[in-house]
């Protein structure tokens, strides 16, 4: 089924943009307690 394709495409486009998020998240924390 062409589905099953596009939805594990989906998930793992948003897994890798969790994973951005994560990263972008802890640098802001980390410069709000440098500063």
């Amino acid at each position: 089924m062409p589905k099953c394709w596009i939805f594990r495409e989906l998930a793992c486009v948003g897994a890798f943009l969790v994973d951005v998020l994560a990263v972008l998240m802890a640098r802001n924390v980390e410069g709000r307690i440098l500063q």
